[in-house]
Formats: C-alpha cells, sequence, structure tokens
C-alpha cells in the first residue's frame, strides 16, 4: 500500500477510536453511583482523547506532505496496532462498566448494593489494569507523535 493511502486508512481509525472513546466517556460521565477508580478511569479516557486528536492532525500533515516513497509505511501500520490497541481497551471497559449502567435502573436499594458489593469484589483490579493500558497507549502514541512531527 502507498503511504499515502496507509496515512488515509489510519486516519479513519483515529476518527473510529475518538467516536467510541467518546461515546465511553459519556457512558461513564453519566453513572451517577460510579466509584472513584471508575471515575478515574475517565480521567484517563479524557487524556487519551486528547492524544488521539493531536494524532489524528499530525497524521493528516503527514498525509499533506507525504510522497510516494518518503514515508516509513512501516511507522504508520504500527501505529494502527496502537489505535486498535485502543479500540480493543474501550470495548473492555465497556463490557466492565454494564453493572453500574444496569444499577442506575434499579429502584431497589439493596439490589444496587448487592451489585456495587459484587463490583467490588470482582472489577477493582480490572478497571486498575484498563488505567494502566489507557496510560500505556496514551504514553506509547505520544511518542509516535513526537516522530512523526520529527
Amino acid at each position: 500500500m502507498d503511504p499515502i493511502s496507509a496515512i488515509a486508512a489510519v486516519v479513519g481509525a483515529v476518527a473510529t477510536t475518538i467516536d467510541v472513546g467518546s461515546t465511553i466517556y459519556n457512558m461513564i460521565d453519566g453513572i451517577a453511583s460510579a466509584p472513584d477508580n471508575v471515575r478515574r478511569l475517565s480521567v484517563e479516557l479524557r487524556g487519551l482523547h486528547h492524544v488521539l486528536g493531536l494524532l489524528s492532525g499530525s497524521l493528516e500533515a503527514q498525509q499533506r506532505k507525504a510522497s510516494h516513497d518518503g514515508f516509513p509505511v512501516h511507522m504508520v501500520y504500527s501505529i494502527k496496532e496502537l489505535v486498535d490497541n485502543c479500540l480493543d481497551v474501550f470495548n473492555e471497559i465497556s463490557q466492565v462498566v454494564q453493572p453500574y449502567l444496569q444499577m442506575q435502573t434499579e429502584k431497589s436499594v439493596l439490589k444496587q448494593w448487592s451489585k456495587g458489593f459484587k463490583w467490588e469484589l470482582g472489577k477493582k483490579a480490572t478497571i486498575t489494569s484498563l488505567q494502566t493500558s489507557l496510560s500505556n497507549n496514551k504514553a506509547t502514541l505520544e511518542l509516535a507523535i513526537s516522530t512523526l512531527n520529527l
């Protein structure tokens, strides 16, 4: 694939990832009873959203100045893998926070408390792992942006 087409494909993937990330962020932000670790997860999502926006701008700038043989296509494919990893983490986050979305529709305080207790026991380590994944993806994408802008 020529560099311009490769960059265009990654720009499209970044746009999709930004949209999915925004949806996940809004979903978490709308959970009134979310514990602090889930709220911190939304902070990481917001940071990654910002970095993805910067990445999109850098890729578009590279696309405008790329020649057919002057851009390292392998780097674009690596960035695509990073963006795909972000999508995977977003999907995991969506699955993990589903019980909290369901809790908001529960009328019974006992059922809410029971689900909240199960959440704390079973999901706390998962949330910490997802926060770490978001942070790692954000740092790696920032390095990619720096490299693109050289």
